[in-house]
């Protein structure tokens, strides 16, 4: 994967995320340097890693996406962490006679909400895997779409292999 790949598709995950706070240098970056989980994961004897600024071995759309959904993982898992702390004792209640009654939510309950998010993020992952052991195993050669031909073909018409749909977020680039 070269950088103008993973430029595209740290731009693709960015705007998906719709969150200004992160910035596709930081994807880009977390992508190069979280290798090590995809490497870890699978059963499949490929170990990728950086060869200057690029990815190599090409990774097939399966494999990416299964990364992609660990970069949201690990972003769930962020903003848990960042809504958690000693900020965390928002008032939760405001009721003004003239002003109306305003409700906000408490830090820690969406430190909470993040943490659910995450944790059934982390279990789809684990299902994708699985998905990705069962199919891969029956069909080896499933899986040779080319980064800018994804998402191009109406209808998805050439990613015939694609996991269940309540195994990926909604924000999954790879698939569609």
């Amino acid at each position: 994967m070269t950088s103008t790949e993973l430029s595209g598709w740290a731009y693709r995950i960015q705007g998906n995320l719709e969150d200004s706070t992160v910035s596709v240098g930081m994807i880009i970056s977390w992508l190069q340097n979280n290798l090590y989980k995809i490497n870890i994961s699978l059963p499949v004897p490929v170990e990728y890693s950086i060869s200057g600024d690029s990815i190599a071995p090409d990774m097939t759309s399966a494999i990416s996406g299964i990364y992609e959904e660990m970069y949201y993982c690990d972003y769930m898992k962020k903003k848990c962490r960042m809504s958690l702390g000693a900020a965390s004792y928002d008032w939760v209640e405001v009721d003004g006679a003239d002003q109306g009654r305003i409700r906000r939510v408490s830090k820690n309950e969406q430190a909470k909400t993040w943490r659910t998010l995450y944790q059934d993020c982390e279990k789809r992952i684990d299902e994708l895997i699985k998905w990705y052991e069962d199919t891969y195993s029956e069909y080896p050669m499933a899986d040779q779409i080319l980064y800018n031909e994804r998402c191009s073909v109406s209808e998805g018409g050439l990613q015939v292999f694609v996991p269940p749909y309540q195994l990926i977020s909604p924000y999954n680039s790879v698939w569609c």
